[in-house]
């Protein structure tokens, strides 16, 4: 093989790896950016589009002990970007999807994330429209906020 040859396919290999990388240290950004948003948060209501950055279609609320499987069937594709949420009651995970990618993940349990989320009940999952109003009562107790769904009737 000549040596042009070897050169454009390290650098095509190169910009391969470059964007794969970039796609996920945006869902890293992402989460990042609501994790400060939410801990930063003074207000006693906040709808949640002022929490993100970054634009989003759905918000998938997955509740404890559901599989990567679950999760992926529910939302309809694949990620990598995606893990089972099988620790406890006081985990978070919230998925912020945008045209069949995920772009933000955030996961963890309370006391970590120093917030959680009340969404009421719901059985496996939850979905929240971004074009709907979402609405969030603020209450901070012990220096962890709690983030309480005000859903519209």
């Amino acid at each position: 093989m000549d040596m042009k040859k070897v050169i454009t396919i390290f650098n095509t290999l190169l910009i391969i790896l470059f964007f794969t990388a970039c796609g996920n240290n945006a869902v890293e950004t992402n989460e990042k950016s609501f994790n400060k948003k939410v801990k930063e948060l003074e207000s006693k209501q906040v709808d949640i589009q002022e929490l993100t950055e970054f634009e989003w279609d759905s918000l998938y609320i997955f509740s404890p002990y559901t599989s990567k499987k679950e999760i992926e069937e529910v939302i309809g594709f694949e990620s990598e970007n995606i893990v089972d949420n099988m620790a406890d009651e006081s985990t978070t995970y919230l998925l912020f999807v945008k045209d069949n990618m995920v772009v933000a993940n955030v996961y963890g349990s309370t006391n970590s994330l120093g917030y959680t989320f009340d969404f009421g009940e719901y059985e496996k999952y939850l979905c929240i429209d971004a074009s709907k109003e979402t609405t969030f009562g603020v209450i901070e107790q012990s220096g962890i906020k709690l983030l309480e769904y005000e859903q519209k009737k």
